[in-house]
């Protein structure tokens, strides 16, 4: 392969949206680019990569487990659920005045949901670093690839995706389309649990939250200051 030859860097011109910024329009394209099969390839690895980093498992129950071993399960995610409660509440007094009079029910529900994205999330951002990574040494940039492997991979996910639009000459959409292909031979990993599982798990959750103190007899949040001292000790 040809030495690499450095471009002067081309800015968007003044008027324009995003004046001043790269112009990747005035880029000159890779002469090589890495071929179809073998991006499938590295986003199939990638995929298994992220999953074992953070799975996108929303519940992971073993095939063929007996009730009392689900409900093992489902008591153990309803004590993390209200761990997950705790530790991502953002704003102590904002969510104690939010949580006031709602039924534990509802906050479970919304917790469970804004869990299992959080998942996804993170399983997002190892996938695309590791791809971008991948790309990078297949482009033999290993200082490129170096500088992918010490990002936080939660914070800059576009960042890996505009590196791999001028890796591999494909629009996001093509990149989207690929990563989706392959995502669909994985689905059962993103299957939502049944709502007997997940009623299971918030009654757990609403039996911890009595044991702390936080529920009426009618299983609503009653004291925002009970909350707020929930929130903020260990």
């Amino acid at each position: 392969m040809a030495a690499a030859v450095a471009q002067d860097y081309p800015r968007i011109s003044e008027g324009e949206k995003f004046a001043g910024l790269l112009d990747e329009r005035k880029l000159t394209p890779h002469a090589y680019k890495i071929p179809q099969s073998k991006l499938r390839q590295i986003i199939a690895d990638a995929v298994k990569k992220a999953n074992r980093k953070a799975s996108r498992t929303i519940l992971n129950i073993p095939e063929k487990s007996t009730d009392a071993e689900m409900r093992k399960i489902f008591l153990k995610e309803g004590r993390k659920l209200l761990d997950y409660f705790r530790q991502y509440c953002g704003d102590p007094p904002a969510t104690a005045y939010q949580c006031l009079n709602r039924h534990y029910s509802e906050v479970a529900a919304e917790q469970f949901r804004n869990r299992t994205l959080q998942k996804e999330r993170m399983n997002s951002g190892w996938r695309y670093q590791f791809i971008a990574y991948k790309c990078a040494l297949a482009m033999r940039k290993r200082k490129l690839a170096a500088e992918i492997r010490a990002v936080d991979p939660n914070i800059d996910n576009w960042n890996f995706m505009n590196h791999l639009q001028r890796s591999t000459g494909l629009s996001t959409n093509e990149l989207m389309q690929l990563v989706c292909d392959i995502l669909s031979r994985d689905r059962d990993q993103s299957k939502s649990p049944s709502k007997e599982a997940t009623d299971a798990i918030f009654k757990e959750f609403g039996e911890q939250c009595k044991k702390q103190g936080l529920l009426d007899q009618r299983g609503r949040f009653h004291d925002s200051r009970k909350l707020l001292h929930f929130f903020c000790t260990a």
